[in-house]
C-alpha cells in the first residue's frame, strides 16, 4: 500500500517514515473534489509531480499543482426489459485519438461516480455482468467530452444476455 496522506489548514502535506527509497509519483486524489488518478495523472494527460528519496537525500520539499478538476459522469444504469436498476458495472474509457489505448477501466457500482478527464475527447464503454454492452458504446463507443468540473448523467439501459 502505498503512503497517503491528507493537506493541513496551509494546505501542506508531509509524507513521514515512507517504506522504502526511490522515486515516489505525487499525485493529488479526492474523488469529491474531482481529482483521481485516472482523471488527472498520466492516463488524463496529466504531469503529477516526482521526487526522488535517498539515504543521501532522505527529505524533499516541492509544490505540487493540481491540474484542472475532473468531469463528473453519474451513469443511471438499468435493466431494459425490467427497468430495474443494474447495482455493478464495468466502465472501459478509450482516447478518442488512440481508441486502441484504453486510459482506464474500472469495475464499480453503478452508483459511483466516475471522474473523466477533463476537456478531452474520450470513447466510453458500459457493460455489466449477465448483460449485453450498452448500444451506444458498442464498436469504437460512446463520444464524451466534459469540461472541468462539469457534471453529467447519462442513462444507460442495457439488454440482458438471455
Amino acid at each position: 500500500m502505498l503512503p497517503r496522506v491528507t493537506s493541513n489548514d496551509k494546505g501542506e502535506y508531509r509524507f513521514e517514515s515512507l517504506p522504502w527509497w526511490g522515486k515516489y509519483t505525487v499525485y493529488g486524489e479526492d474523488d469529491d473534489a474531482g481529482y483521481s488518478i485516472f482523471s488527472n495523472g498520466p492516463a488524463g494527460g496529466g504531469h503529477p509531480s516526482e521526487v526522488q528519496i535517498t539515504p543521501g537525500h532522505p527529505e524533499a520539499e516541492f509544490k505540487v499543482y493540481l491540474p484542472p478538476k475532473a468531469g463528473f459522469l453519474q451513469i443511471h444504469l438499468t435493466n431494459r426489459r425490467t427497468k430495474a436498476a443494474i447495482s455493478g458495472m464495468q466502465i472501459d474509457v478509450k482516447s478518442m485519438d488512440k481508441p486502441e489505448s484504453l486510459l482506464f477501466s474500472m469495475g464499480c457500482d453503478s452508483k459511483h461516480v466516475v471522474l473523466i478527464p477533463p476537456d478531452k475527447d474520450v470513447l466510453l464503454h458500459v457493460t455489466a455482468p449477465g448483460f449485453r454492452e450498452w448500444k451506444e458504446s458498442v464498436g469504437k463507443g460512446k463520444p464524451i467530452h466534459l469540461a472541468s468540473g462539469t457534471r453529467i448523467t447519462l442513462d444507460v439501459q442495457l439488454d440482458p444476455l438471455h
